[in-house]
Order: structure tokens, then C-alpha cells, then sequence
């Protein structure tokens, strides 16, 4: 039993190691741009901007990105991409067109949200005309 207890243990500690230092702000990941079926529009909704100023309620524009994100993928006429590769973006200083080629999609939404639920919101095409 102890050597369960034990086996147990280090691999609830390595799992936790792992996940803090996957989140480190200012490290990179790597996001493969994939290709969206033709015939559908493609987008990627972009973490939101957190503008109230308190740190502590960026969970709520974070929030906010998961949800529009889950929503707009359960239409079937959109390829979306997901959470885990826009999120990549957060905190980076954005071009839309690099962004827009390096997930592999049309269409960009950037936003922002503050306090009281304000939120402004802006959709580009990340190709040019």
C-alpha cells in the first residue's frame, strides 16, 4: 500500500510541476497553423483584454473568450479555432495578419472587457484585399 501512496504522490507532484511551469507569462508556444475546410469562414477569437485594471478580474475576460469561443463553434457553418492555440496570444502584441497566417485563419475577433460588463469587440480580416 505504501509504495501505491508513494507512486501516487510523485506523479500528483510531477503533474502539478508540469502545469505551473507551462504557464510561465513571457514563455512561447508553438501553434501549427491548420488549415480550415473550404467553404466554411474561418476565425479566431482572441483572449480578451482585460481593461478594468484589476488583475484579480481577468478571469472574467478569460471567461468571456471561452465562452464566445464554444458558442461560435457549435455553429456549423464556422471553423473555429481553439481556446488553447489563441491563447497562446495572450499578452503579446498583435498583428492581425500574422496572426490571422499563423493560426490559419480568415477572420480575427479582438476584444476587451472592464468592469460592469462593458466590452467592446472588433472583427478583422486577417488577409489582405
Amino acid at each position: 500500500m505504501l509504495p501505491l501512496a508513494v507512486v501516487l504522490m510523485v506523479a500528483v507532484a510531477g503533474g502539478v510541476w508540469w502545469f505551473m511551469n507551462s504557464r510561465i507569462p513571457g514563455t512561447t508556444a508553438q501553434v501549427s497553423p491548420v488549415p480550415a475546410p473550404t467553404g466554411k469562414p474561418s476565425i479566431a477569437v482572441l483572449p480578451f483584454d482585460n481593461m478594468s485594471g484589476d488583475t484579480e478580474q481577468s478571469y472574467f475576460a478569460d471567461g468571456i473568450t471561452e465562452d464566445l469561443i464554444t458558442d461560435l463553434s457549435k455553429a456549423g457553418a464556422l471553423f473555429v479555432i481553439t481556446r488553447n492555440s489563441t491563447f497562446a496570444q495572450k499578452g503579446r502584441s498583435r498583428d492581425i495578419r500574422e496572426v490571422g497566417k499563423a493560426l490559419g485563419v480568415r477572420y480575427v475577433l479582438e476584444a476587451a472587457c472592464g468592469r460592469a460588463a462593458r466590452t467592446s469587440a472588433s472583427m478583422r480580416s486577417s488577409s489582405t484585399p
